[in-house]
Order: structure tokens, then C-alpha cells, then sequence
């Protein structure tokens, strides 16, 4: 059996501070930064309130800055959110069943009733066109 590892002191302060870093959601960061731009508080007071590092602070309010010059430049590509992309493929799996069904149907011999079919479907997996 193996005997635990004896942990240095050093070692055991990095593990707290990591378990114990707060997270803090895009929707949360820019809450934080319009606050700073009312100038109702001061930066230190925002940055003790919410128990963030000045530092973290400007990078935000950078990086805010920085995305709103790109937008109103006309730079209007952004990165997709991890729930879009799932969405994305969601949908692209549907229409791919959709249009398989549709093409290898045995029950289409015009065009009609392949139309008719795909309706079909698409109404039953509750797509609109």
C-alpha cells in the first residue's frame, strides 16, 4: 500500500486557491464593468464589493471596450456559444434524417408526394419553414 505523500505548506495554499476561485459568468463581467462606466462608485469600491483583483478588473473592462469598438466597426463576427453549436447540430441532424427519408421514400414516385412527405415530416420533428 501506498502511504500518502506528506503536502508542503506552499502546496496546500496553491490547492485552496484553487479550489476556491470564483467563476465569474460573461453575463456577471459585464454587469460589473457598466457599473464601473456609471462612475457611481469607484473601481477600488466595485472591486472590493465583488472580491475581484483590480488587475482582473481593467482586463474586462478592456476586453468590453474592445468588443463593442470591433461591433460598431462593422466587425460583426463572434464566436458561436457552445449552446448554439449544439443547437446547430441538432437541427443539421434532423434535416440530414429528413432529407433522407424523403429522398429514399418508396412512396414518392412524382413530386408531389415527396413534397407531401417532407411536410410530413418536418411538421412531426415540429420544424417550420
Amino acid at each position: 500500500m501506498k502511504t500518502p505523500r506528506k503536502q508542503t505548506a506552499e502546496n496546500y495554499i496553491k490547492e485552496i486557491r484553487i479550489n476556491t476561485r470564483r467563476i465569474f459568468s460573461s453575463e456577471q463581467k459585464i454587469q460589473i464593468v457598466i457599473e464601473a462606466l456609471r462612475a457611481e462608485t469607484s473601481v477600488a469600491e466595485l472591486c472590493r464589493k465583488y472580491s475581484i483583483n483590480e488587475s482582473q478588473f481593467y482586463k474586462w473592462n478592456k476586453e468590453f471596450l474592445e468588443a463593442g469598438k470591433k461591433r460598431l466597426s462593422g466587425d460583426t463576427t463572434r464566436e458561436a456559444t457552445s449552446d448554439e453549436v449544439a443547437d446547430l447540430k441538432k437541427e443539421n441532424q434532423r434535416l440530414k434524417v429528413m432529407a433522407l427519408v424523403c429522398v429514399s421514400s418508396e412512396n414518392s414516385p412524382n413530386f408531389r408526394n415527396f413534397v407531401y412527405i417532407c411536410i410530413g415530416l418536418a411538421l412531426a420533428l415540429r420544424l417550420h419553414f
